[in-house]
């Protein structure tokens, strides 16, 4: 994305209207790393649901998890050793420290979707204060970027039903992890684990309708 830099002899000797473009460039900037650091959170967070699911399903998986831990931990160990060591880790406990993980990626991606609502509507503000102090015509489309230009040109009913599907996916596959895990902690009559990804899990589902409430219903302006 493509970043516009204001110079004062591109808007006068207006001191006013310099400081306020000058801030524009800084808060539409510090707009754009925000959106990128939201997208690859939301990236991390379906790779975690991904890797959950895994350890959660497959057995060959939780068998790579203890030597990967074991290597990272710098024990060794070969055949009945590690076949100890996996009997004595309590995947169940891991999983839930994973659901937490889970849950803290849903939190920060919903922190930075509202953050980033508020400096969209912010930089709209802006764009009016600096075409009023230029005493810019109506038909101009200078400093309407994330405002007029933005509605009419942004393709918001595709943008809309591409972002429904995302967030269908990303809420059927954190339901189904959550539902997974607590399934099996049942199963295993695990109380700790239970009462662990009860609260992680709903944790996580409470954020991520927070997520989805900006995303489809509080509309950019």
């Amino acid at each position: 994305m493509p970043t516009i830099r204001l110079h004062h002899q591109d808007i006068g000797n207006d001191t006013s209207a310099t400081l306020i473009a000058e801030h524009y460039q800084y808060t539409f900037e510090l707009a754009y790393k925000y959106w990128r650091e939201r997208n690859r959170l939301f990236v991390a967070m379906l790779g975690m649901l991904g890797f959950t699911a895994l350890t959660s399903t497959r057995s060959e998986a939780g068998s790579l998890l203890v030597i990967g831990i074991a290597n990272a931990l710098g024990v060794q160990g070969e055949g009945d050793q590690m076949a100890a060591l996996q009997d004595s880790l309590p995947i169940a406990l891991v999983n839930g420290v994973f659901l937490g993980v889970i849950a803290m990626l849903v939190f920060l991606v919903y922190q930075r979707t509202r953050y980033l609502k508020a400096l969209y509507a912010y930089l709209g503000e802006l764009e009016s204060e600096l075409r009023s102090l230029l005493e810019l015509p109506p038909t101009s489309t200078a400093f309407t970027r994330e405002s007029d230009f933005y509605r009419k040109h942004s393709g918001v009913f595709a943008a809309h039903v591409l972002g429904a599907a995302y967030l269908s996916f990303s809420g059927v596959a954190l339901g189904a992890v959550v539902g997974l895990r607590l399934i099996q902690d049942v199963q295993l009559t695990s109380s700790t684990s239970f009462v662990v990804e009860l609260a992680f899990g709903s944790a996580a589902i409470l954020f991520f309708l927070g997520y989805v409430r900006e995303e489809m219903w509080k509309k950019r302006p």
